[in-house]
């Protein structure tokens, strides 16, 4: 106990000891309350928990586990030291005597029910004094139960288990756990010395042999596969019941170290329709084959258990062919260098269809009480063969690693393991260069570069694992729809590139093989050899199919992995709606096109990007015919989209498989191509413009057909960023470098890929990369973290952290918010950072809130005089985002005048089009952009122009009325010459414009999920008016209410942004020294970024229902707890100077319209987010219908 823990005086020690006795006294009383309502339950408890015979109830575990682990933190908490470390080193005592009772057959005696120690003794052949020395401590420990009134003991539901004639044969595992195994344990300490080699097995034996071979040596073999094949069976119910073998019942699974085949048996004899194969060392395979037979254990399965799919071999070098494998109990017993080996193994020699899996029985490592056998099954392994269990984290760098990812992990009842389901992550063999267009010149070149890498690779063609792939030619289905395209002429570019958008809205797995139409082999898949097509597989003919026009591969993609129908219409009016429409497309503008043919002039490679510029072509009779085609189509949309609420083609409300199919013809190029002024035709316009503004589609029109763009320019860049920033793992051997996405220029990762589609990128990057990975912002590294242990490990000294120059998004953003407040680091922060920290405390946020509560009334009153919300309707984002915009400037600038707010309110369409740019990303990433006369560097020197004059005039406005307020802050510390003037003028867009996205995208999620939880709404008012009810002036019980942190309402905040956090990743920040994350060496310097969905969403510490949207998680959890495993204004010091100033515009903002308005989903399925913004904002309109008090 450290000086500052010692009680100074007797008063205060007194006063500990009645805070302690009052505690404990509260305590006991508790759990006495507690243990009597288990007991009350009688028989019903352990019906529900141990009947052997019966499989319990999943919530039924879930809450007893919770009970166990809870309980037992108090035990750690109160119990005397001494007797934790007795409970440890005195141990072997339980061990011994549960071993010497289960051999003396005292189980078996008490199945004839209770008896007195005498009596058990006189059956058993035992020392009755010793024996009740035994049973006392057996008893204590809950494995036998004694009844005080009448001196009997009994077996309880865990000795039951141990009877000899118990069909779960544990009594087995006694045998050898506390006989060889625990000879074994006599090895540990010397195993563990620095330089110790053997394994506590070896020294213990004195061998050199692995475990297995010494047993084998000692004829002890058929003992451990006894036991392990019993341990098998007890638990096979649960790995039965709750696995879904339903998907594979009509394969044949191969057991990949099956050992004596029961496992595999339990699975066939389940699934008639099954066959079953088994893999192990030859003389194990033997002897399964040996129990083949008529007479033998598997005599009711030989029709599914043959011979002939028993292998014996060595699955480091392969395996059998087969669609879904099995392994349980293996991949522990190996080292992840080893293990990785295997599962390669695996993955090189699985047939690939869409049921194609390796389903992995293991244990999934646990620090909780109630998952101790976990821990217990990690010792065992590292003293037995060298091997260890793995956590949930583990298992999944290790399937990443050897190319697999982790499709699913199932709970299973009764048993040790859990189901690990791993699916073969893509893989792509490049064996032509093809995609990199007709860049003839350099071929000669990269395929040089290509031949160099082959050789230290070795023999074979390239590998590189990637979602989306490009390939070229007839390619086996694997698993993923193939999309046939060709790559040169634009005409067919308007309809191939309409199943590529889908797949891209749908975030489909696919391959795009770009073919040579001239081949006889594509007459197989189209009888004229036209683009697109596809092939996919039908599940109930378990064969391939394929659909050709782009209209039948619309409606067969949507057909098969829409099932919400939005795309294909979720009712019969929608459906004929979109059918009609997109039929329609293919009658008039599908057949038009389909008969022009361009001139080579007009033609472009198209791969390296889809955006196409066409040289003035002379209109001859077939263009007439298109002009004429696309001028009438045009009009006809024009007027459909000029109806009320008409916003897309066929539904009012959202995009379909319709508007895919038009958007190529209303392209700007199109236009262009037949000599029309766009502007013509103002709704299609607008509406085209939308369309290309979706994240699908734009990665569609400016990324082309593949995600990682391997150009003659991205190939050898990303060849010498990889050279320049070497990180490799802490192995001493530089042989294994961080997994990586390959850089594409300019922007690498960076911009749309990591904001606008930040979201699904994440998701595929971890997949094919691991928990810790690198991509590229421009040329500059950043690390993902996707685990609350390695963010822990990088942000435990954030106070020193340096943040990224220009936010690593290039020369654009640097001179718009570069130089901010945000951005800074160093005592450059530090002296501007204490100049602004006085006013933005939670303390003074809460004093501005009667102007918040004014504005927000004055902003809902004009807005209840407009149509949507007198309709009862209301899009938060649209509706409400000049609100947050309008309090943050009064609370800069105090109150403004109608001319100021004219002022700031002409500036902030051009600040939202500039800050579009920077994350569209592009050449403005780059300085050297500055110097092309473009709009982009003509919008900048106005908004600054702009913006400049704005704040002097508010400044001087200001200063006499509010000489404390923000702005006089900075223009004071301006003229100390704290900061520059440029400093202070970013700071002042930081605050209004780039927070105000921020804000409003925390606020409109949290108005959905309010809107969808009536419950919690319903609360929520309830607790509002409480509030109000508590004080004579209800506008003070309010104020009160919105300031208190542990109210439902700032629970619900909480959890909003939890589940929605405001960017997929948070800002690149670096440490100052070097890190180990995930095993590699990352240098000083080094940008770290933070995966928050993998922090907030996906992250164990949440619970198992962590993926719904449940407030008062958060009112069971503590602050501190919560430090690494939470995202939402950052970590540490470094921390969003406006985060309590949101906070309570958030609070204010829900609370008003929560006790004035009934929020309702609109359209109960739809939650679309706003595509435009790097902020994750929702755009989905809600039914908002006024209360009547």
């Amino acid at each position: 106990m450290g000086p500052n823990n010692i009680l100074s005086t007797s008063e205060d020690r007194q006063q500990s000891a009645e805070v302690v006795t009052e505690a404990l006294a509260k305590v006991n009383l508790q759990l006495t309350q507690c243990l009597d309502t288990l007991n009350s339950l009688g028989y019903k408890l352990p019906n529900a928990l141990h009947d052997h015979d019966l499989l319990p109830n999943f919530e039924h575990l879930r809450l007893a586990a919770q009970v166990v682990d809870q309980v037992h933190k108090i035990q750690v908490l109160v119990d005397p030291p001494v007797l934790i470390l007795a409970d440890h080193f005195l141990g072997y005592a339980r061990s011994k005597c549960l071993s010497a009772v289960v051999q003396q057959g005292v189980p078996d005696a008490l199945n004839e029910g209770p008896m007195s120690v005498t009596t058990l003794a006189r059956l058993t052949s035992s020392r009755a004094d010793r024996l009740g020395q035994m049973m006392n401590i057996l008893c204590t420990e809950g494995v036998f139960t004694f009844d005080e009134s009448s001196g009997h003991y009994s077996n309880s539901p865990a000795s039951s288990l141990l009877s000899s004639t118990h069909w779960t044969q544990w009594h087995n595992w006694v045998a050898l756990y506390v006989g060889q195994f625990y000879d074994i344990a006599r090895g540990i300490p010397e195993s563990l010395r620095e330089n110790a080699s053997r394994t506590a097995s070896q020294v213990n034996y004195d061998t050199d042999d692995d475990m297995f071979t010494f047993f084998r040596c000692q004829e002890w073999a058929s003992q451990l596969h006894r036991t392990l094949g019993g341990g098998a069976v007890a638990q096979l119910p649960g790995i039965l019941e709750d696995y879904p073998w339903h998907e594979v019942s009509g394969e044949l699974v191969m057991d990949i170290g099956g050992g004596g085949g029961d496992f595999i048996a339990g699975l066939l004899r389940r699934h008639s329709t099954m066959q079953g194969g088994l893999f192990d060392q030859p003389h194990i395979a033997d002897l399964v084959r040996g129990s083949l037979t008529p007479g033998g254990k598997f005599h009711e399965i030989l029709d599914q258990f043959q011979s002939h799919n028993v292998v014996g071999g060595d699955f480091f070098k392969s395996v059998p062919k087969c669609t879904v494998y099995t392994m349980k109990w293996c991949l522990h017993d190996w080292n992840d260098s080893d293990a990785a080996r295997i599962l390669r193994s695996v993955r090189e020699n699985m047939i690939l269809k869409p049921v194609s899996r390796l389903i992995v029985l293991e244990s999934v490592l646990s620090d909780r009480y109630s998952d101790r056998l976990s821990q217990y099954a990690d010792i065992n392994m590292m003293m037995t063969i060298g091997g260890r269990e793995r956590s949930e984290q583990e298992w999944r760098h290790l399937a990443t690693s050897s190319g697999w990812h982790v499709a699913g992990i199932w709970d299973l009842r009764r048993a040790w393991v859990k189901a690990l389901e791993l699916r073969p992550a893509p893989k792509i063999e490049i064996h032509k260069l093809d995609y990199f267009g007709d860049l003839d010149t350099n071929k000669a070149s990269i395929k040089k570069f290509l031949k160099r890498e082959k050789k230290k690779k070795g023999k074979g063609s390239m590998t590189i694992v990637a979602m989306g792939e490009v390939v070229h030619g007839d390619v086996p289905y694997d698993g993923r729809v193939i999309i046939y395209i060709i790559k040169a002429d634009p005409t067919n570019y308007i309809n191939y590139i309409k199943p590529l958008m889908l797949a891209q809205e749908l975030e489909l797995d696919h391959v795009i093989s770009v073919i040579d139409t001239r081949l006889e082999w594509f007459y197989s898949i189209h009888p004229e050899r036209y683009v697109p097509a596809l092939k996919d597989w039908c599940s109930t003919t378990e064969r391939e199919l394929v659909v050709f026009e782009s209209t039948a591969c619309l409606q067969h993609l949507a057909e098969q992995y829409d099932p919400r129908g939005l795309w294909r219409g979720s009712n019969a009016a929608e459906k004929a709606a979109v059918f009609t429409w997109t039929a329609y497309q293919t009658a008039g503008l599908g057949h038009a096109i389909r008969t022009v043919k361009l001139p080579k002039s007009s033609q472009r490679q198209w791969l390296s990007k889809f955006r196409v510029t066409l040289l003035p072509v002379q209109h001859s009779e077939l263009m007439s015919r298109l002009h004429e085609n696309c001028v009438k189509q045009w009009q006809i949309l024009e007027a459909r989209l000029s109806l009320p609420d008409q916003g897309y083609i066929a539904l009012p409300d959202r995009p379909t498989i319709a508007d895919i199919s038009y958007f190529p013809f209303a392209m700007p190029w199109m236009f262009k191509l037949l000599n029309v002024d766009i502007r013509d035709y103002p709704k299609v316009q607008s509406w085209g413009e939308r369309m290309a503004a979706r994240p699908a589609i734009k990665r569609v029109l400016e990324a082309g057909p593949t995600k990682y763009r391997f150009c003659i320019v991205s190939w050898p860049l990303n060849r010498y960023l990889v050279i320049k920033c070497p990180i490799f793992a802490l192995d001493g051997t530089r042989s294994t470098p961080i997994p990586t996405c390959p850089y594409t220029w300019p922007d690498g990762q960076g911009d749309i890929a990591k904001f606008l589609s930040g979201e699904r990128h994440r998701k595929e990057w971890a997949q094919v990369l691991g928990n810790v990975y690198r991509i590229w912002s421009g040329m500059t590294p950043e690390i993902v973290l996707t685990t609350p242990q390695d963010v822990k490990v990088v942000f435990k000294d954030s106070d020193l952290h340096s943040k990224a120059v220009n936010n690593d998004a290039g020369w654009l953003m640097g001179e718009l918010l570069g130089k901010c407040l945000g951005l800074i680091t160093g005592d450059n922060w530090r002296c501007f950072h204490a100049t602004l920290a006085g006013d933005f405390k939670f303390s003074d946020a809460s004093s501005f809130w009667p102007s918040i509560s004014r504005l927000i009334a004055e902003h809902l009153s004009a807005l209840s005089e407009q149509p949507g919300l007198i309709e009862g309707r209301l899009n938060p984002t649209t509706d409400l985002r000049l609100l947050p915009f309008w309090i943050t400037a009064e609370y800069i600038y105090g109150p403004l005048d109608s001319s100021s707010r004219h002022e700031l309110k002409m500036l902030i369409p051009l600040a939202d089009s500039l800050f579009k740019r920077v994350i569209q990303g592009g050449w403005t990433r780059y300085a050297w952009s500055k110097y092309f006369p473009t709009r982009t560097n003509r919008d900048l020197k106005k908004f600054k122009n702009g913006w400049g004059k704005v704040n002097d005039t508010l400044y001087t406005k200001c200063i006499m009325k509010i000489p404390n307020a923000p702005v006089v802050q900075i223009y004071q510390a301006m003229d100390k010459g704290i900061i520059t003037r440029e400093q202070g003028l970013q700071t002042l867009h930081e605050m209004l414009f780039a927070n105000l996205d921020v804000t409003i995208g925390g606020l409109s999620w949290n108005l959905l999920f309010l809107a969808s939880e009536p419950d919690v709404q319903a609360d929520l008012r309830d607790e509002i008016r409480r509030a109000q009810a508590e004080t004579e002036d209800a506008a003070i019980g309010l104020e009160k209410y919105i300031m208190s942190p542990s109210s439902l309402l700032a629970a619900s905040i909480l959890e909003s942004a939890r589940l929605k956090p405001a960017a997929a990743f948070s800002i690149p920040q670096a440490a100052p020294t070097d890190r180990v994350v995930g095993g590699f060496l990352i240098p000083a310097g080094t940008n770290f970024i933070v995966d928050t969905y993998a922090i907030n969403v996906e992250n164990p510490y949440w619970g198992t229902d962590r993926g719904q949207y449940r407030p008062s998680r958060f009112k069971e959890r503590k602050a501190w707890e919560m430090r690494y495993n939470y995202w939402r204004f950052g970590f540490g010091p470094r921390q969003c100077l406006g985060k309590h100033l949101a906070d309570v515009i958030i609070r204010s903002v829900i609370a008003h319209l929560v006790e004035h308005y009934h929020l309702s989903m609109m359209y109960a399925s739809t939650w679309e987010r706003n595509p435009e913004t790097w902020i994750l904002e929702s755009n989905t309109e809600l039914r908002c219908e006024k209360i009547e008090r």
